[in-house]
């Protein structure tokens, strides 16, 4: 669980946080409806965790559909992704008393959804798009607003027809947001769940004060399955580093706090502020490609502000030869998005001592210079998230300050050497206009040895000389491991509706011991869907995402342990078959009477549960002939209007339409519907 200690206002400027909340149960599915005023009740809550502005679901993931590796082993954005919102707007209380947010009309939340697609379009390089999807208004009739995320499960479980009740937007990259009339509190609350392909987004900032797009775009970002950005500080006056295990919130050697980042849209999150996604984190998703991975040797490179046109080289990657640690460098300047962010808008702020007098500041970088950043990914993530959390380092003293009052960047002069003494990072010029200039040196992969100190001489004394030989050097061997993998449900699933299918991995005691690492869930010996921590008993476990087509396929494990001492390991493969959706295909007519001369209309709506924007072929049929076909595309949402033709002869004419099907979904057919043709 997460900390939640952060203060709550930086000069009179409130933070985007959540309160402690539970995540809601939801209703079982239901098929999409059109959007209405509808007013439903409050369902009960469950025990699922809930990390500050974050709700984590159990079993819910994020994975592109057709992922690509990055160079670094992740999955990387390769097509554009359209993301569509549908926003309900709720009265929380029957009370209107309370009614204190503004700007919640159709127009304005469109407005709204404007301004989270061009700051995803332009963070993701074009891979994320967002569309308004629909609108509606809806009364829950709670007891209270604050201090609870209940709202959001009353409304989740009923809104749009209840098509996002039980989690069914998961893999559909559909999402819904809730905007409560009520601020639901002092502070106004804003959270979302994490990952999942899609998602849900409470927010009690309305449309129309400045911390409404902040708030939803930051939101967002969690759907999208990106965790916090945080900072922090270690202990020691050696070295501004330590080893990578040894950065957490509890830490005594680097200790971290979450959202200290104040130069990433996941971090410190204020009013108006919108500065861009850090280049750890869009590298990892594959967002952005001009940076240079720095392995050996000497480098001098140039870095283009992150702000800056996409030329050069914007970040740096490293990796300490030593022990495999990463590493990313940036430049951050008070330039365009970032000029709105907290670093560079607020004068230095420094938080309490976190233990034996070191202090950790932000805000202290300088508008004119910009600065250099050292990030890392944090080795812990909350088992729901994409992307692992990352950390700004603090890697200097404050200027003029004692060394253990240090602050989150390195200006002009300043250098990092990382804690094996890998690599050194050296700043020397800073400009916006042309750049950092950053020296990178390794130090080598040995250890430097110590000088012997020679023998006394003594006196030289005849002797038979005896060839010298080298012994081998014997390397121990990795222990073996071994993993197995189960599959529950039968290793049966309905494509886009529950139950799922939940794969659970078991390592094998080796020496008496489990071995510790993270397990990766593979779907037909190529897709990654997941990776899991190891518990300390060897299990790991994970639900299988909706989004998984139809068909027969295959999930294997592979094990990557975190110690040189275990050996990796990859399980035998378990069939899963991923049944299709069951579609309900109905028509409409218009009229039930028409005149010979009159063309009529069908109205066909294609409904399968867990699928936003069923597609295929439909056909219409009158009395068993053909009349036409129509492709039914994933734009349509399932609802097409057909045109028919004259009918020349007098009588009742039987219509209906079938729906092909694809390779997710079943085909299927209409009713009967009774259309009388008159002179």
């Amino acid at each position: 669980m997460r900390n939640q200690s952060i203060l709550a206002v930086l000069l009179g400027t409130a933070i985007v946080l959540g309160a402690g909340l539970t995540a809601p149960a939801m209703a079982a599915n239901a098929s999409e409806a059109s959007t209405s005023t509808t007013t439903t009740t409050s369902s009960a809550d469950t025990a699922d965790r809930v990390d500050g502005d974050m709700i984590v679901v159990p079993g819910i993931t994020d994975a592109p559909t057709a992922p690509a590796k990055a160079a670094n082993g992740r999955l990387r954005a390769t097509a554009v992704t359209v993301h569509t919102i549908y926003a309900s707007v709720a009265s929380v209380t029957n009370s209107t008393a309370d009614d204190n947010v503004s700007g919640l009309d159709q127009t304005s939340v469109q407005t709204l959804v404007a301004a989270m697609d061009k700051y995803w379009s332009a963070e993701s390089n074009g891979h994320v798009r967002i569309q308004f999807g629909g609108y509606e208004t809806r009364s829950l009739g709670q007891a209270t607003c604050a201090g609870t995320n209940a709202a959001l499960a009353a409304d989740a479980s009923a809104a749009f027809g209840g098509s996002f009740a039980n989690y069914a937007w998961s893999g559909t990259n559909r999402h819904l947001l809730v905007l409560a009339k009520e601020s639901c509190g002092s502070t106004p609350v804003a959270f979302a769940t994490v990952g999942g392909s899609g998602g849900e987004i409470f927010s009690g900032y309305g449309t129309s004060t400045a911390f409404s797009v902040p708030a939803t775009v930051h939101e967002f970002g969690h759907n999208l399955g990106f965790d916090h950005a945080d900072a922090s500080i270690c202990t020691n006056t050696a070295s501004f580093d330590a080893k990578i295990a040894s950065f957490t919130f509890a830490s005594t050697v680097c200790p971290t706090q979450e959202y200290g980042d104040y130069l990433d849209i996941m971090g410190f999150t204020i009013a108006s502020g919108l500065p861009h996604l850090s280049s750890i984190q869009r590298i990892n998703a594959g967002y952005m490609t001009d940076y240079q991975a720095l392995t050996s040797g000497t480098s001098s490179v140039t870095l283009t502000a992150l702000d800056g046109a996409a030329t050069g080289t914007r970040a740096l990657k490293i990796t300490d030869p030593n022990d495999g640690g990463v590493y990313y460098v940036e430049y951050r300047t008070s330039s365009g998005a970032d000029a709105t962010s907290g670093e560079f808008r607020y004068p230095k702020y420094c938080n309490a001592a976190v233990g034996d007098g070191y202090v950790l500041c932000g805000s202290t970088g300088s508008s004119s210079t910009g600065e250099v950043r050292i990030l890392r990914e944090l080795p812990f993530t909350d088992g729901y998230s994409t992307w692992s959390g990352t950390t700004v380092v603090a890697v200097g003293p404050v200027a003029g300050a004692n060394v253990k009052t240090r602050d989150l960047h390195l200006d002009a002069g300043e250098s990092f050497t990382d804690v094996n003494g890998g690599f050194t990072v050296s700043v020397g010029s800073l400009s916006p206009s042309a750049g950092a200039a950053v020296t990178v040196t390794f130090g080598g992969t040995a250890p430097v040895a110590k000088p012997v100190a020679a023998p006394a001489p003594v006196a030289a004394t005849p002797t038979t000389t005896t060839p010298v030989t080298s012994s081998p050097v014997t390397t121990k061997k990795a222990a073996a491991t071994t993993i197995a993998v189960t599959l529950d449900h039968g290793s049966v699933q309905t494509y886009g509706k529950a139950p799922r299918v939940t794969a659970t991995a078991r390592l094998a005691r080796v020496n008496g011991a489990y071995p510790q690492g993270r397990v990766a869930f593979i779907l037909d010996g190529k897709q990654t869907l997941a990776t899991v921590r190891a518990s300390t008993s060897g299990v790991a476990g994970y639900t299988l995402p909706v989004s998984i087509a139809g068909g027969k396929h295959k999930i294997t494990a592979r094990f990557t342990p975190s110690s040189a001492v275990y050996g990796s390991s990859i399980s035998s493969a378990r069939g899963l078959i991923v049944r299709k959706a069951v579609a309900t295909t109905t028509i409409g007519l218009h009229t039930a009477s028409i005149k010979r001369s009159k063309h009529e209309s069908v109205v066909v709506m294609v409904r399968a549960a867990g699928v936003a924007a069923p597609t295929g072929t439909l056909v219409a049929y009158a009395n068993g002939k053909k009349l036409k076909s129509y492709s039914l595309t994933a734009s349509k949402h399932g609802r097409v209007t057909i045109a028919l033709p004259t009918f020349a002869k007098k009588g009742t004419v039987r219509i209906t339409v079938t729906y092909a099907g694809n390779g997710n979904v079943a085909a299927d057919a209409s009713p009967v519907a009774r259309l009388k043709v008159t002179k």
